[in-house]
């Protein structure tokens, strides 16, 4: 087996001028279907964990909280003005600043952010501070391994797994831990998310606000907006990508070798139409290649 295969194909006038390689696991129920590269490969879960971060939160934050606010927490947001409106309102709703926020001022989708709210990523360390004031835990090291809110999140996933001994993680790009699994664990960890009832409010709010989860152009957004009820998305960096299909109990882990986005589009499209999911064409992505005068010079196509 071939540790990668191709999955998308980058031409400037008609030309092949690049590729990107992958690796996929396809589940159905909990048994694998179909694999594209070795699945045994080890990555890092990144921000596709979001739901089930903001699912431990919301079994441990001792207050009523809504579903917007739900969604933003697990998000990764292209800073658009509903969704910033969003950090907000969660901000103000449980008195927090965005100094408590353990975040950078880094590039997001390549604008400088003016604020910590205008990360990807601030909606889950919002829900996060919410519900360390619930349990009257530290504010201060909540991006910790050993803070009990990671534990419990780290527990969770271990249980899901059925593991017993710690996990291997590392350092998210926003400061939280993020564990180191094979491709085929990843899906596993997903799959078995079909069965959980506990699960099912997570399911819910994001096809409810599929525009929150992601923003314009973002093809987690893309699909469940296209397909209501039917698909949970979620993007990760360095090329992740999750899928699952609901009413099949199927899931979908796509890995993009080389850690680019520009190609995640056309491969997370390309895939569910290849498993028969969607229609041809019914998601609509802008799959071209343009350079600094906004001139279309090419395009990014499936490769499978």
């Amino acid at each position: 087996m071939n540790m990668i295969v191709d999955f998308a194909k980058v031409f400037r006038n008609e030309k092949l001028e690049s590729m990107h390689y992958g690796i996929a696991c396809h589940l159905q129920g909990q048994e694998l279907n179909k694999s594209w590269g070795d699945i045994n490969f080890k990555s890092f879960t990144r921000s596709m964990i979001k739901p089930i971060q903001a699912k431990v939160c919301l079994d441990l934050i001792n207050q009523e909280i809504n579903n917007e606010f739900v969604a933003i927490a697990i998000a990764s947001h292209n800073c658009e003005t509903e969704q910033v409106n969003l950090v907000n309102k969660l901000a103000t709703y449980f008195n927090l600043s965005e100094h408590q926020l353990k975040l950078g001022l880094e590039k997001n989708k390549k604008q400088v952010l003016q604020s910590k709210f205008d990360h990807n990523c601030s909606g889950k360390h919002l829900l996060m501070l919410s519900t360390c004031i619930g349990q009257n835990w530290d504010l201060d090291n909540y991006l910790a391994r050993e803070h009990p809110l990671q534990e419990a999140i780290e527990n969770e996933v271990k249980e899901l797994l059925g593991l017993k001994s710690p996990l291997e993680i590392g350092i998210d790009g926003c400061g939280l831990p993020t564990y180191h699994l094979s491709i085929h664990e990843i899906a596993l960890l997903f799959a078995r998310l079909h069965e959980r009832q506990d699960y099912q409010r997570i399911f819910e709010v994001m096809n409810q606000y599929p525009f929150i989860i992601g923003g314009h152009k973002q093809i987690d957004s893309l699909i469940m907006q296209t397909y209501p009820g039917k698909f949970i998305a979620k993007g990760g960096a360095e090329g992740f990508m999750m899928l699952m299909k609901l009413d099949s109990q199927e899931t979908l882990i796509i890995k993009i070798i080389d850690g680019s986005h520009r190609a995640k589009a056309v491969v997370a499209r390309g895939f569910a139409e290849k498993l028969g999911w969607i229609e041809k064409n019914s998601i609509e992505i802008d799959n071209g290649s343009y350079n600094s005068q906004g001139l279309r010079v090419g395009e990014i196509s499936f490769s499978l």
